[in-house]
């Protein structure tokens, strides 16, 4: 019945966006955000941030790539930039 009302796009991207958030371990109330869009057929833009409780500390990083792997290697690239260490605080 609402099939007709899902965008295909729109789930790629907020699949990225979500699956950047799990594989950080971040949980609601810790301050991550992520936002994908579309640059090319295939090609998911990853738009990433993390910071301290405080908000003092952040880090951001962007990546492109496949939707199956983007999430993945920008959490890779926070995770070496201290990204844990700035959820742990």
């Amino acid at each position: 019945i609402v099939a007709h009302l899902n965008d295909q796009l729109t789930a790629r991207c907020v699949g990225v966006e979500r699956a950047f958030a799990r594989r950080l371990g971040a949980e609601c109330s810790q301050p991550v955000g992520a936002f994908a869009t579309e640059v090319s057929a295939g090609v998911l833009d990853l738009q990433g941030f993390v910071a301290d409780a405080t908000g003092a500390r952040q880090i951001r990083r962007s990546a492109q790539g496949a939707a199956d792997v983007v999430a993945d290697q920008i959490a890779d690239e926070f995770m070496g930039a201290g990204a844990e260490a700035l959820l742990n605080s």
